[in-house]
C-alpha cells in the first residue's frame, strides 16, 4: 500500500508598502521573498510525488507500472530476430495449455514457450520444473540445449518481456 502525502503550506509575505488589514490569529510576518516562497512550495510539492511502501522505503513512480505481457509467439519472433534457432516451430496451445491454463504455447526443437495471464500463474507453473520464468512467460528447454544456449534464449525473452 502506498502512502499519500498531503502538504499544506501557508506563507505570509511581508509587504511594508501597505497594510492589508488585520492578520489572522497566529499569523506572523515573514521576511521570505516571493521567489524563495515559491521555491519552498515547489520543493514541498515535488517531495510528495513519491510513494512509501509498507516497509517505509521511498520509491519514485515510474512510467511503466505494469510489466509488459508478451505472447509466446512474440518471444519466438524475438528468438528469430536474435539469430537463435527456431527449428520445428509449432503452435501447441491446444496440447500444452489444456492442463496448465496458459494463454499460448509455441514449441521448437530447442524450447517450449508458454505465456500466462499473470506473473503469478507463470510462477506457479514454473516452480519446481527447472523452467525459466520471466514475468508471464515460461521457457522449458529440451535436453539438447546447452547452458550457454539457454542463457541466449533467456536474454532474448527478457528483451520482449520486461
Amino acid at each position: 500500500m502506498g502512502w499519500i502525502t498531503t502538504v499544506t503550506v501557508m506563507v505570509v509575505a511581508a509587504d511594508d508598502s501597505a497594510d492589508h488589514g488585520p492578520r489572522a490569529e497566529g499569523a506572523r510576518e515573514s521576511s521570505v521573498t516571493k521567489p524563495v516562497a515559491a521555491l519552498f512550495v515547489a520543493v514541498a510539492l515535488l517531495s510528495a510525488c513519491g510513494t512509501r511502501s509498507a516497509a517505509g522505503t521511498r520509491s519514485t513512480p515510474t512510467t511503466s507500472v505494469a510489466p509488459t505481457v508478451a505472447t509466446a509467439q512474440q518471444v519466438i519472433d524475438e528468438f528469430r530476430r536474435s539469430g537463435l534457432p527456431v527449428d520445428g516451430e509449432a503452435d501447441t496451445t491446444g496440447k500444452d495449455c489444456a492442463t496448465v491454463d496458459c494463454v499460448q504455447a509455441v514449441s521448437t526443437s530447442t524450447v517450449l514457450v508458454r505465456s500466462f495471464r499473470t506473473p503469478g500463474q507463470a510462477e506457479t507453473y514454473g516452480q519446481g520444473t527447472g523452467a525459466f520464468q520471466i514475468v508471464t512467460v515460461v521457457l522449458t528447454f529440451t535436453g539438447s540445449a546447452t547452458p550457454q544456449q539457454q542463457h541466449r534464449y533467456e536474454a532474448a525473452a527478457a528483451r520482449v518481456v520486461h
